[in-house]
């Protein structure tokens, strides 16, 4: 025991500790604890690790009126000073004697705080305590039986970018772990009300490991099958998930980004376990790098050209930690930031780094169904035009395979969509009035169907369009979208006037046709009052 508490050997666990949680906990988002053989080497340890800068360590443990009871050991005078010491430049000026209350502070800093990184104890919160938090648990103290397995639950709890905790063992406890386990099923030891599902899952082998991650990385590559692809043609590797069907391309994607979290979750356990990184090898490991590297830019490219916003936030601190340290000496930069159509300036650059006239083409394409969608009930009329164009166009591109007049069509169709061409005039009544022309592009397709083409019926459609936004803002009130009866008003008051405007015009309209355009117009008003 005296040996494992020399100066020489707490600065080197120190300095381990700290490039540890540096490197695997602060880019995830993770807090850490350490648990220790005596509350005097708890403060030695906090003040080593705060000593190297950059990480915020603090001791939780009894002050010296406490008995022993606990600590590894006599409890040596020096001890007791190291602990006097601590509470009074440290608790003392901030708590005063209330104890208690510098552990609450300490407790919620590590569940949810900014003030403290690594919770360093002797026997607190080692039961008892979650904080789902913990990604790691550095233990440098014999342990054993039930108290080795609650210690270790304390870091597998599940939260938002967390998949498993990590146990980094300075005293190779690990071989106690069959024996412990036995105590746990063993309805005769007292231990049997221990909740199983805090250890489900907590421990993996190396091996296990090893082959869990093999296994991921197989399932990423096998997923492009037998398909013969350019390994040199970053185009090729995006052409793959071009297909005609739109929910054909989407499904492949989200498989693909399936396959790549699973792989990058096991990748960041491989560089954050040193027994399973050394139980994978060197060599093997550089192999997963590069393909990780490869497989994140691809990620990268497909995002940028979908206009995707793929939900990696669970890996993706990590991810780009990893790839930084240990793939290229370059930075990487995995995030693609969504460029809007009206940008013209970022887009134009955005796609320069796309390769490929086709590629070119979709990344444009799907900024303006992007753009559509959010201004569908905005402006019906306009969705409906350019979703026309978007349809002709990609008609085209299939009976001619040319890739160069694709992309110029998507060109002129997002220069169109910026400056706001429809190539449709509307009535005069309402070329001044964006709201009226919202309500005009709810309904014009339908009752145009219905009509004669006379500049009469163009102008009745055109004052029709002008007495529903005047009925829908005299209705509108604070709240209205959520309110029945304003909802109910409108809708009577919309349809009297549609009816009013086919008897008025001698309008044979079906009557699923009306609800329709009801639903269409309400829709409109409630994107724009």
């Amino acid at each position: 025991m005296k040996l494992a508490q020399t100066d020489q050997r707490l600065s080197m666990i120190a300095f381990d500790i700290h490039e540890h949680f540096l490197s695997y906990c602060r880019p995830r988002g993770f807090k850490a604890m350490a648990a220790v053989s005596t509350r005097a080497i708890a403060v030695k340890l906090e003040r080593a690790i705060n000593g190297i800068g950059g990480v915020h360590a603090a001791a939780l443990i009894c002050d010296e009126s406490v008995s022993s009871e606990g600590d590894e050991g006599d409890v040596t005078n020096n001890d007791k000073a190291v602990i006097r010491d601590f509470f009074k430049t440290e608790v003392e000026p901030r708590f005063g004697s209330k104890y208690d209350d510098y552990e609450e502070y300490v407790k919620n800093n590590i569940i949810g705080g900014e003030d403290v990184d690594i919770v360093i104890v002797q026997s607190m919160l080692l039961t008892g305590f979650d904080a789902p938090s913990l990604g790691v648990l550095y233990i440098d103290k014999p342990m054993k039986d039930h108290t080795l397995l609650q210690a270790i639950a304390r870091v597998n709890r599940i939260a938002p970018g967390k998949d498993f905790g990590l146990i980094v063992d300075y005293w190779g406890l690990f071989g106690k772990l069959n024996s412990a386990l036995e105590m746990y099923s063993d309805n005769q030891s007292g231990f049997s009300g221990f909740d199983p599902a805090d250890i489900v899952g907590a421990l993996d082998t190396a091996a296990e490991g090893k082959e869990k991650l093999k296994l991921a990385h197989a399932s990423l590559w096998s997923f492009f099958g037998e398909t013969a692809i350019d390994q040199n043609n970053p185009c090729a590797w995006v052409s793959f998930f071009d297909k005609e069907d739109p929910e054909e391309s989407e499904k492949l994607r989200k498989e693909f980004y399936e396959r790549l979290a699973a792989f990058s979750k096991m990748m960041s356990l491989a560089v954050a376990d040193y027994s399973l990184y050394q139980s994978i090898g060197f060599e093997e490991m550089q192999k997963y790098k590069a393909d990780l590297l490869f497989f994140q830019k691809l990620r990268s490219a497909l995002m940028m050209v979908f206009a995707e916003k793929v939900d990696f936030s669970k890996y993706e601190d990590g991810i780009r930690n990893l790839l930084n340290t240990f793939v290229t000496s370059e930075p990487v930069e995995i995030v693609v930031n969504p460029v809007a159509l009206h940008d013209k300036e970022a887009m134009d650059k955005q796609l320069e780094e796309v390769e490929g006239q086709k590629a070119k083409a979709a990344y444009i394409q799907t900024r303006i169904v992007s753009e559509l969608e959010s201004r569908r009930y905005e402006d019906p009329l306009l969705y409906k035009r350019f979703s026309e164009r978007i349809r002709e166009t990609i008609i085209a591109y299939r009976q001619s395979r040319d890739d160069n007049s694709y992309l110029e069509s998507m060109r002129k169709m997002a220069e169109d969509l910026r400056q706001g061409f429809t190539g449709h005039s509307y009535p005069s009544a309402i070329m001044n009035d964006s709201d009226a022309k919202a309500f005009y592009g709810a309904f014009s397709d339908v009752l145009k169907q219905q009509g004669e083409e006379t500049l009469d019926y163009e102008e009745g459609l055109g004052n029709l369009a002008l007495n529903i936004k005047e009925a829908i803002q005299s209705l509108a009130r604070v709240d209205w979208r959520t309110s029945i009866p304003i909802h109910k008003k409108m809708n009577q008051a919309v349809e009297d006037l549609l009816w009013d405007f086919c008897d008025e015009f001698g309008v044979d309209l079906p009557v699923e046709k009306m609800d329709l355009m009801i639903e269409s117009i309400i829709k409109t008003a409630m994107s724009r009052y």
